[in-house]
């Protein structure tokens, strides 16, 4: 299932098997599209689908407050690498970067919930990291896979600026029809 258009923002995800357990959900694939690439792994049974449908939750529920005001502006490929050095690699010992140091950095990007990707979900075990800023009545997406060393991979950075209210529409629509295709199949089995 695709929710938007891949060529600019969507979400795809499918449900590859589900269980009666009340703690096993549903196991499948979440992956966010953003400007024709694809973040996260694209295989059967990649991940538990729970930690995609609260996280998707939790943006909703924080529409507008993903906000990092000393750094939403700052140059995306900027942005990638020192997010992979101060949350990624924690070296506290780098310099400030444009008044802000490593620890205030950290403190922001977790106060605000600005990294979105991968957050605990093994679907991003593919080296995705997605950052979202709420900038007004906009949202900035910075996307961009990292390798084992923690340096932005080459070729895979993406910045997408967009309306948050087809954003966060995307989100919601995404949201709806996972709920139903999951009740619909759990119908089904009984």
């Amino acid at each position: 299932m695709i929710i938007g258009d891949p060529s600019y923002f969507a979400i795809e995800s499918s449900i590859d098997a589900i269980y009666d357990d009340p703690h096993l959900h549903e196991e499948g694939s979440f992956n966010v599209h953003i400007l024709g690439f694809r973040y996260g792994k694209q295989t059967p049974e990649a991940t538990w689908l729970e930690i995609a449908p609260q996280d998707v939750d939790e943006r909703l529920r924080n529409r507008g407050k993903h906000v990092a005001a000393i750094v939403d502006t700052w140059d995306a490929g900027l942005i990638a690498r020192l997010h992979l050095d101060w949350i990624w690699r924690w070296e506290p010992s780098l310099p400030a970067e444009r008044g802000i140091s490593p620890q205030e950095y950290q403190d922001l990007i977790y106060a605000s919930q600005i990294e979105w990707a991968p957050d605990g979900d093994a679907t991003f075990d593919d080296g995705s990291r997605i950052l979202q800023f709420d900038v007004g009545d906009r949202v900035r997406l910075i996307a961009f896979r990292c390798t084992e060393d923690y340096l932005p991979e080459d070729g895979t950075l993406r910045e997408l600026w967009m309306p948050a209210d087809s954003y966060y529409g995307v989100l919601d629509d995404w949201r709806i029809a996972f709920l139903k295709d999951g009740d619909s199949r759990r119908n089904a089995r009984r």
